[in-house]
């Protein structure tokens, strides 16, 4: 007998499993490389002549910087706020070391917007379970130096905005 509305064999159905990592702070994780943690920071987006706030570390949210407030209010709030514009081609880089750290895990690897998904069905068993392929995985993000809210669905989209609500 075959499914009616997949028309596969009943009982061989593949059951897919997704992975998201997704970092909402990636301008931020870029950015604060090199620079000491206890230093406001604030990234920022916008045209040039009215730049907003994207995103601020925890010492510049407690000044009461928050994000999309303009630079000039930021700085009225913070007067020694580190303001960098933000960079999105590395954002993208970043993005893509940590696709090809964790690509060891699945071969189907796919970047979305400020995420990575792993498909890790197929993997699952390799890897001794999906409790163990986790730990794996995020252990994998934490040696590139990055922090990620991490989600698990049967879809790609569902991943990727579970661990969007996790944000």
């Amino acid at each position: 007998t075959t499914n009616p509305r997949t028309h596969e064999p009943a009982g061989n159905r593949m059951h897919h499993l997704w992975i998201a990592l997704y970092f909402p702070d990636l301008s931020l994780q870029v950015a604060h490389r090199g620079l000491i943690q206890d230093l406001p920071l604030a990234i920022s987006a916008g045209p040039s002549n009215r730049p907003v706030v994207f995103s601020a570390n925890n010492v510049a949210l407690r000044c009461g910087v928050r994000r999309e407030m303009t630079i000039g209010a930021a700085r009225a709030l913070c007067s020694e706020l580190i303001v960098l514009p933000r960079e999105e081609s590395k954002e993208q880089r970043a993005l893509e070391q940590v696709a090809t750290g964790v690509c060891c895990f699945s071969p189907n690897t796919s970047l979305n917007i400020q995420s990575v998904l792993i498909e890790v069905s197929t993997t699952l068993r390799l890897f001794g379970g999906l409790q163990a392929l986790l730990r794996r995985v995020c252990a994998a993000v934490r040696e590139l130096g990055y922090r990620a809210i991490v989600a698990v669905a049967p879809t790609p989209l569902a991943a990727w905005l579970f661990a969007r609500a996790r944000a």
